[in-house]
């Protein structure tokens, strides 16, 4: 059974990385979208689960202005700035949502990290 979580810190640890190399490997726009659509369900999945435990309307705001940065980039709404400077920002956005969502439930559910 550890290879879910395996798996997840793979993911977590390497999605990042990728959305901020992904203008410089000037992929698709429609993968980029595929992307972009793949990591906003994540993100609305894993902080939906984990809502409950912590209720930061915060988590919420930083994944949703993530997507939001992201999908203007995309569409060429944020000119002339860089669509690589914006994209970057809205994955990290996003990403930066995922991971305190998930560190909140997580000091929720372990008495050793609550301050």
């Amino acid at each position: 059974m550890a290879v879910l979580p395996f798996a997840c810190a793979v993911h977590c640890a390497a999605a990042p990385l990728l959305v901020l190399a992904l203008p410089a490997l000037a992929i698709d726009p429609a993968a980029e979208a595929v992307l972009l659509g793949l990591s906003a369900t994540a993100g609305a999945v894993s902080t939906g689960a984990s809502w409950r435990l912590h209720r930061k309307a915060g988590v919420w705001v930083a994944i949703l202005l993530g997507a939001g940065v992201w999908g203007a980039s995309l569409s060429g709404w944020l000119q002339p700035v860089p669509e690589a400077a914006t994209d970057a920002l809205g994955g990290a956005l996003l990403a930066a949502g995922i991971f305190w969502s998930t560190r909140l439930a997580h000091t929720q559910r372990c008495e050793r990290c609550t301050p």
